[in-house]
């Protein structure tokens, strides 16, 4: 609450569909609490399925303000294949796109919303709520992704390890309330969430969200309308990226100031094209997981960076490799 007291006539969460400063984020949290009060418990899980934009960033807030757990879905995922997920999410109730899922079936009470995150419609089911149903205690986020197997999973991140990954990456990529943040990973992934959002929001940033899902050939131009100084990228957007400057002759984002890739192997190619597009950036590659966040990091500021690694651990991780009966190597 302290970031939106003090971002008030900021505009804090923006996109193509709407922007919120942090008095408009304070009044939404105000008039959707009766309906986290009725739907759900305290701790309870609360579905967010909304494509990348400022009304997904919008409900994560107001959830984990709420005392409530987020449970972030990956919205490009098919509607048969929700369903079948919904089934075993032991949710409290869902917050879903309309536009995106129309006539989803929800074992749960249903709120609609459209992308700016306005009420659209609300269906009610009456729910057996049993305490054995609750996240462990501590947990401040559940994302149901894939990472790198394929299979959604929810993966419960703890409010402490999400803090530290927050503080430790305000520090490291100089995050501060000059910092625009072009946000095109979802945020069901956790470079999008937990490398990305949390921290620029926190450090009293501003988010500027792009659903690459549906433009991948324009996530070049986002940054650049946007005035971003702080991106994130897989390592494939970068060809996309580098496509869309060369085929439309776009000049150089030269307010980049960090540049952090990840999620999947990085070559000396990414790294090539990354200093073409952010001349100016410090350009960062790492390595971590759903379940761990981000593990090490090393920099452009080092001469090792294109060399295959991925850095060093971050303060306070620790890594260890263990054979197949969990004894240390």
């Amino acid at each position: 609450m302290e970031v939106l007291e003090k971002g008030r006539h900021k505009i804090l969460l923006s996109g193509l569909t709407a922007q919120y400063t942090g008095a408009d984020i304070l009044r939404r949290i105000g008039k959707v609490s009766p309906v986290f009060r009725i739907l759900s418990r305290k701790r309870g899980r609360v579905g967010i399925l909304i494509p990348n934009s400022p009304g997904a960033a919008l409900a994560i807030l107001t959830t984990m303000a709420m005392g409530r757990v987020p449970v972030i879905i990956d919205a490009s995922l098919r509607r048969e294949r929700v369903e079948k997920m919904l089934a075993k999410m032991n949710l409290d109730f869902l917050i879903v796109s309309a536009a995106a899922y129309p006539e989803l079936n929800s074992p749960c009470s249903t709120v609609r919303v459209n992308m700016s995150g306005g009420l659209v419609s609300l269906e009610t089911k009456k729910l057996q709520w049993g305490s054995a149903n609750l996240p462990r205690e501590g947990t401040a986020v559940i994302l149901y992704t894939s990472g790198s197997s394929g299979e959604p999973k929810g993966v419960q991140l703890s409010a402490e390890g999400i803090r530290y990954t927050v503080d430790t990456l305000i520090q490291y990529f100089e995050l501060n309330e000059e910092t625009i943040s072009t946000c095109v990973l979802p945020l069901c992934h956790t470079m999008g969430l937990n490398t990305q959002f949390l921290p620029t929001f926190f450090a009293g940033g501003a988010c500027a969200f792009h659903q690459s899902s549906l433009s991948l050939r324009k996530i070049y131009r986002r940054i650049v309308e946007s005035k971003g100084t702080f991106v994130g990228l897989i390592s494939e957007l970068i060809y996309f990226c580098y496509d869309e400057k060369l085929r439309r002759d776009l000049a150089p984002a030269t307010l980049v100031k960090h540049v952090q890739i990840a999620g999947g192997m990085i070559r000396q190619d990414h790294l090539w094209k990354a200093r073409e597009l952010f001349p100016n950036a410090v350009i960062h590659k790492g390595y971590g997981q759903t379940e761990a966040i981000r593990v090490s990091m090393i920099s452009s500021e080092d001469l090792r960076l294109r060399e295959d690694t991925a850095g060093k651990p971050l303060p306070g991780q620790t890594v260890e490799i263990r054979d197949p009966e969990g004894l240390v190597l």
